[in-house]
């Protein structure tokens, strides 16, 4: 998804998640999934706010935890927070 030129940046969430609690400086650690979208946004020149970085750490997939459940509220909200999630 590329701005045109002369629009503001697209503003964007991340949601991370882990089914266990890792380190975070082991694979896929929430630490780790975080910077890794950041950086991809900032490649795009996406803006992130810390307010809209949603994480679970040692959950499961299978059900709604509440780092999704705060990003579906928010997500739900008119006008949109955000224009990307990673």
């Amino acid at each position: 998804m590329k701005k045109k030129p002369g629009s503001l940046p697209l503003r964007c969430a991340i949601y991370a998640r882990t089914a266990t609690v890792k380190k975070p400086d082991e694979d896929n650690s929430i630490t780790q999934q975080v910077e890794r979208c950041k950086r991809l946004a900032k490649e795009k020149d996406w803006i992130v706010s810390d307010d809209y970085i949603f994480t679970d750490s040692g959950q499961s997939g299978l059900r709604v935890n509440s780092g999704l459940k705060n990003l579906m509220r928010i997500a739900a909200v008119n006008p949109k927070s955000f224009d990307v999630l990673l």
